[in-house]
């Protein structure tokens, strides 16, 4: 059963509904990713990094290391943790900006 709009939690439109700094949640929302630095990523993980900058799926790309593609799932994360990624155009986004594409 769908709940009537106003039952349904209100979905924040402007800067002045977002948690105040000191907050629990508002702390949580305000950490930036930025300024901390990539781990180093594993030879593995850069070649799958590679084929993700050129698009490939993760079904291709376990097909062409001969890995399963749920290893390859557990690779892309261990690359979005290490970037401080939130998906693959992230990933691929910061490896460039820190020079480990080209």
């Amino acid at each position: 059963m769908i709940r009537p709009a106003a039952d349904r939690k209100a979905v924040v439109t402007s800067a002045d509904q977002l948690p105040e700094k000191g907050s629990a949640l508002g702390d949580a929302v305000a950490k930036p990713s930025r300024g901390r630095q990539p781990r180093p990523l594993t030879k593995r993980q850069l070649d799958i990094l590679r084929m993700i900058a050129q698009g490939r799926t993760t079904d291709e790309i376990g097909r062409q290391l001969d890995i399963s593609k749920y290893t390859v799932r557990d690779h892309m994360l261990s690359i979005f943790t290490k970037l401080n990624a939130v998906n693959r155009a992230h990933a691929v986004a910061v490896a460039m900006r820190e020079g480990l594409l080209r």
